[in-house]
């Protein structure tokens, strides 16, 4: 390797196009024209590089709604302060303007340094960075500062992803649970429960009570477009409906505490320990009950993976056929007036 003779590191490069201010990858082009002087063979002829980047020119024009560019127009040195990762700055970035935060970024990212001390200076890594941004934008949302959320744990409502963190859905953080607030996080739900839950019944999960009563309803020989419905209600339920010995084969590492987290179920351990295997023929048959024969290995992945997203998709694609057939400019900004475009299926 041409690397190894000169001693050199390997780096990453990103078409022309994707390089650019909010970027750490350098222009593959710049590489590609100085090893071209050398007696080196490239794994990627330069002419193609030219192509590449003329093709992802017009598709960054075509997805710039969508890019972070749309509202940030530089980095900010202060990520040495938050600590928040690169990727997560834009996304939480975006996701602030989206939620009408975006005029008070700056709190946001102060935020973010008080909620990472609450969940006990995390590891930031995705789903865990996340976490820490939802319950940051959850604190600036409200008004509330560290030392209120810490006082008021047992009363506020807190983001689900913050909620399922203290379960321990996301396995034990170094240095474990951030104590007392995981304990009086725990009571809070329970009460908050306790009053909003339906016949008064205290103690019990609203959403364990809806998976339960969707459980119920679910049957896979049940050729129906609603027979998957539980799989919107989130993995617990998803779990509960394709895995036929789900009840009996829970491990002893999950466990339901009076004391902490009251109520919610809490996982001891690696999650993943815990969980029984997945039926996956009973997933497949299920999926074409409701969504016809067509269904693809991808498919039953995807459901696995991701139920709820799976399930939007296919209503989606269920109300407006097959819009992947359509270009992406058609896609995402429809035809212009009486223009005429073909479409194969």
């Amino acid at each position: 390797m041409y690397a190894d003779e000169l001693k050199a590191l390997p780096a990453t490069a990103s078409m022309d196009p994707l390089v650019g201010r909010l970027k750490e990858q350098i222009n593959i082009s710049y590489p590609s024209f100085t090893v071209k002087l050398e007696p080196v063979q490239l794994s990627i002829a330069l002419e193609k590089v030219f192509d590449y980047s003329e093709y992802w020119e017009v598709a960054r024009g075509l997805y710039a709604p969508f890019d972070c560019t749309a509202t940030m127009k530089s980095g900010n040195a202060d990520v040495y302060e938050n600590e928040i990762p690169g990727g997560q700055y834009t996304n939480l970035h975006f996701q602030a303007h989206s939620m009408g935060l975006g005029n008070k970024f700056k709190e946001v990212k102060k935020a973010y340094v008080e909620a990472n001390k609450l969940l006990g200076d995390l590891i930031k890594v995705t789903p865990s960075s996340k976490i820490v941004g939802d319950l940051a934008q959850f604190m600036v949302q409200n008004n509330l500062t560290r030392a209120e959320v810490e006082e008021r744990a047992d009363e506020l409502s807190f983001p689900l992803s913050v909620v399922e963190f203290l379960q321990g859905y996301i396995g034990i953080p170094h240095g474990g649970f951030p104590e007392p607030f995981r304990s009086k996080r725990g009571s809070g739900q329970e009460r908050q429960e306790a009053e909003e839950g339906d016949g008064g019944r205290e103690g019990e999960n609203r959403e364990a009570i809806s998976a339960k009563s969707e459980f119920k309803k679910y049957d896979y020989r049940q050729k129906s477009s609603t027979s998957l419905r539980g799989i919107a209600l989130g993995n617990k339920t998803f779990c509960s409906l394709c895995h036929q010995k789900r009840k009996k084969s829970v491990g002893k590492k999950v466990i339901r505490s009076p004391e902490v987290l009251k109520s919610l179920t809490r996982i001891e351990g690696r999650p993943g320990a815990s969980l029984p295997p997945m039926d996956f023929t009973a997933l497949e048959e299920g999926l074409r009950a409701a969504h016809g024969e067509d269904i693809t290995p991808e498919d039953v992945m995807s459901a696995a993976m991701y139920p709820k997203v799976f399930q939007e998709f296919k209503d989606f694609t269920a109300n407006f056929g097959p819009v992947d057939c359509l270009s992406t400019r058609l896609f995402l900004d429809g035809p212009k007036i009486a223009e005429e475009f073909e479409v194969y299926v």
